[in-house]
This record gives structure tokens, sequence and C-alpha cells, in this order.
């Protein structure tokens, strides 16, 4: 993704469910920790309190109405001191001694002091890891406050509303607070990194980035197919009758028949960026399905590291004749060199113009560019194929920046989401079985 791109809804949403998976394992393993920390490394807590009221003199008086509001008020007021008393080490150690098995300084932490808001009460409250030596000690507690409460401080009467009671439920660790908030974590990790791989990756992945970032026009798709797997899985009789029909190679030769920009055009040459991604399957397949078309097509092999185009019947001529009707082939080593720069490709490129109607030119990756600007220099226009996840952006742009400079005509492009990479490299092809005509067999054979 790059910086100047701007995310709607739509974008969004699509992102996300590109990266559903993500979302799921992440959230899925935050929960699994969270579970498990909860359950094995964190010891419960059980907690008991204890309810105490400041009350005026005893608490009869309570009953008998003689609070005024200046009594509530200056006794709310109280119960911030009482609650310091509360904590006070006098109170805490002396509830330590009556449990010798806790440190004060265990008893401190374990006990707090809270006042209810607009009343006069003050729970009090003890957290342990034993629900029976909480309920003690928080009654022992409640008991040396009041005592040590009345010493210090006797402006009213402080009375136990609830004694400490068993609980054998633990307030923590709360299983259910734990994984929501690591089910929110999760999702929120998760959505943070997809956004955050997003825009690390320059990768072309979608018709979108192209057409946007690019400025080009796509042809045709190769999407995912059963139809495409018959290419490893055929002979040269049967891949003839199958695999060039896939509805993706017919669009693509009706883009270039009858799209305004291309249907004058007659000659065109297929490259990639990388090696490996499908151009000369998808140069084949053009030129067959073109052929098909009545046309009279020439397959020109000018990719030096490619060793499979279309089974040829033997001739004399440069431009082989197929067993395809209407498809020819040209290779330089018909004219007994493996060298370009000896071969006039001028000449040969007249002479094909003048025999065929149209001209497909398999050509190296933009690893040989110089190659393709001399060649583009013969024919009507430039077609890359794009692997999806192989090609970055950046780099795309880098060499149309370079063509374009030397007046190379890029009409459009192709996206192949299907050929598999393994499949268009030589080993893989001639481990299939596909007849296909190579220089190392032509030389073995003249030799």
């Amino acid at each position: 993704m790059s910086e100047e791109d701007v995310l709607d809804l739509r974008d969004i949403i699509k992102i996300l469910k590109k990266g559903k998976w993500i979302i799921v394992y992440i959230t899925a393993l935050t929960v699994t920790i969270a579970s498990i920390i909860s359950l094995f490394f964190i010891k419960p807590k059980y907690e008991s309190k204890v309810s105490v009221v400041i009350v005026k003199e005893a608490a009869r008086m309570f009953y008998e109405d003689r609070y005024t509001q200046s009594d509530i008020l200056m006794y709310q007021k109280l119960l911030k001191t009482y609650c310091e008393i509360a904590k006070s080490s006098a109170v805490v150690d002396k509830t330590a001694q009556e449990y010798p098995q806790y440190k004060s300084e265990d008893i401190k932490k374990m006990v707090s002091a809270v006042p209810l808001v607009d009343t006069q009460i003050i729970e009090l409250k003890v957290k342990c890891d034993n629900p029976y030596h909480a309920q003690n000690i928080v009654n022992s507690y409640a008991e040396n406050f009041i005592e040590e409460s009345m010493r210090v401080l006797p402006a009213g009467d402080i009375q136990i509303l609830d004694r400490g009671k068993y609980v054998d439920s633990p307030i923590s660790p709360n299983y259910k607070l734990n994984l929501s908030i690591a089910f929110v974590l999760g999702i929120m990790l998760s959505i943070g990194l997809i956004f955050l791989l997003e825009y690390i990756d320059t990768k072309i992945r979608t018709k979108e980035q192209i057409e946007k970032n690019i400025n080009l026009p796509v042809l045709s798709e190769i999407t995912p197919s059963k139809g495409l797997s018959l290419l490893s899985q055929s002979n040269c009789g049967n891949f003839k009758d199958s695999f060039f029909e896939l509805e993706c190679f017919k669009l693509l030769k009706n883009s270039l028949l009858l799209s305004k920009d291309t249907k004058e055009k007659k000659s065109f040459l297929i490259t990639s960026i990388n090696e490996g991604e499908g151009k000369t399957t998808v140069a084949a397949n053009l030129a067959i399905n073109l052929s098909r078309d009545s046309k009279k097509t020439l397959l020109m092999d000018l990719n030096p590291i490619t060793n499979n185009l279309i089974k040829i019947i033997e001739g004399e001529d440069i431009f082989k004749e197929t067993e395809f009707k209407n498809l020819y082939v040209f290779s330089p080593h018909f004219l007994k060199s493996d060298n370009y720069e000896n071969i006039n490709l001028e000449e040969i490129f007249k002479s094909a113009h003048k025999n065929f109607d149209y001209i497909i030119a398999d050509m190296p990756s933009c690893e040989h560019l110089s190659f393709i600007q001399d060649v583009s220099r013969f024919t009507d226009g430039c077609i890359f194929v794009i692997k999806v996840g192989l090609v970055d952006i950046k780099e795309f742009i880098n060499t149309k920046e370079i063509l374009e400079r030397t007046d190379v005509k890029i009409i459009g492009t192709i996206i192949n989401k299907d050929i598999n990479i393994e499949n268009t490299k030589d080993s893989k092809v001639k481990s299939k079985k596909i007849k296909l005509f190579t220089r190392i067999e032509r030389r073995n054979a003249d030799a």
C-alpha cells in the first residue's frame, strides 16, 4: 500500500476480510494465554468484609431521631479520619499478633477501609488466598479498629452492622473479565497487525492496484480454475484441446482484437518483471487462440532462457509450422545462432509482418531490459504478465518509466492468479512430459 492511498470503508472491509484468519488465530491465542494464566498462574483470592456504622452516642439515639443535618455532615467528614485509623500500624499490628502466620506487612496488604458515599458506613475488607482466614481476619480487624478508634477519636459510637462471612467463591482472578479483555485485546492486536502488514506490503495483488497506482489497464485475469491443472496433467495431445480453451485466454484474445486501443495493433511482445510469472504460458496460449480464430499467427521464441514452446513440424523456412493450424513458430536457433547480437531482428520482423496477421513475441524478463527495448521497435506494444504477490509496485513503476523514456508502448497487463510458478520452469514442464521444442533438443538432433 502506498502512502498516498486513502482507504474508504470498502477498502477497510476488503483488507479485514483478507486477514480474517489472522484475527481468528491471534484472538484465539490471546484468549488461550489468558485462560492458562488465570487458571494456573494466578492464585485465587477470597474476600470477606465487615460493615460498621458511626452513630451518635448510642444506637438508640439513631432511632429517636435526634440527628441533625450538621451531625450527619460532621460524621461523614469523620469517615476519612476513621478510614486512616483503620489503616494505621496500631490496628494492623494488633491484628497480626492474633495470626502469627502473617506478618504486619502481609496484613496491611490484605486489609482495606472504604467509606460508602453519602452514608456513615465504612466497609472493612480483607483479601486472602484462604477463605477461612479472610473471614477470621476481617472480624478481628473490625474489632481492633473499633477499639483503636474509640481510644483515639471517641467522637461517636461505632457499631458493626454485618460481620464477616465465609465466602467460597474467589473474587480473583475474574475469569470472565480476563477472557473478555483478552478477546478484545486479540481483536485489536490482529487488526493492527493486518493494517501494518498491508502498509508495508508493496507487492501487486489486485487489479485495482495496477489501475490506480501504475495507471495501466488490465487486459485479462488468469483466475483460479480447475482447468489450469490440465497443464501439469496433460500430454501434448489433450493440452491443445483443453488448456488454451480456458475462458481467461479467450477473453485476452478478444481484448486485443476488439478493444479500440489495440484492435489496430498486430504484434505484441509478452514480458514480465521477474522470471517464473507465467509469461511463456500466456504467450503460447494467446498465440494458439489467435490461430484458432483463423488468424495466421507467429509465436516468436525470443527468450534466451526459455526452452518450452510448441511442438513443431520441421521445415526449411525460419518460420516453422506447428501442429496447430495457422500457428507458426520462430526461434533464433533456426538461424544456427545462439547469440542474439548476430541476428538481424529487423529483417526477421519485416518478413514476419508481411506473412502473418499477428505476431506474439515471448520475451525474457526485465532483467534483459535493453533487449526488450531493442525488440519493441519492431512491435506495436508490450504486455506485462504480473504474478500476484511477486512484483513490487515501485520496481514495476521504475521499469515502466525506463521503457517509456525509450518510447516503448506498454498497452496493458495480465494478472496471473493461477499458473503455478513451478509449472512455468523448464524442469517442471519437462517432468510433466509436455512435448516441447527446445534449442538443446535441436542441437542434439543436429549432432
